[in-house]
């Protein structure tokens, strides 16, 4: 989901109105890559009531689900970012831990390609 855009519905002042705002700033037309980027949240959802469960019955077997479906999110979100940086491409958008772990794993892989632009402009 565009994160600019949540935040320009959220922020909406009463002069201007919710439809003003819609019509100015269309939601992506790429829906596609949008239910894409939303799958690892519903797994963080899906994994965090899992977990709740595991410590209400105190069933071993869905914990060791939990913890699955926290693994295959962060690979599944390394496999998304690799892919659309390979097509040309920068469709992450949500800023959670993930996308804090695999930018930071990108920038251990390229030390001098992803430095801040400001230092090269002093």
């Amino acid at each position: 989901m565009n994160i600019d855009y949540i935040l320009l519905c959220l922020n909406i002042s009463a002069l201007t109105g919710t439809y003003f705002r819609e019509m100015q700033d269309q939601f992506p037309e790429q829906g596609l890559y949008t239910v894409i980027q939303i799958v690892p949240d519903f797994l963080n959802i899906l994994a965090s009531v899992m977990l709740i469960f595991a410590i209400i019955s105190q069933y071993g077997w869905l914990f060791w689900t939990t913890l699955f479906f926290q693994a295959f999110q962060a690979v599944y979100f390394l496999i998304f970012s690799f892919t659309s940086a390979s097509l040309g491409s920068n469709l992450i958008i949500n800023e959670s831990i993930w996308h804090n772990l695999v930018y930071s794993y990108y920038r251990q892989l390229k030390p001098r390609a992803t430095e801040n632009m400001v230092e090269g402009l002093e």
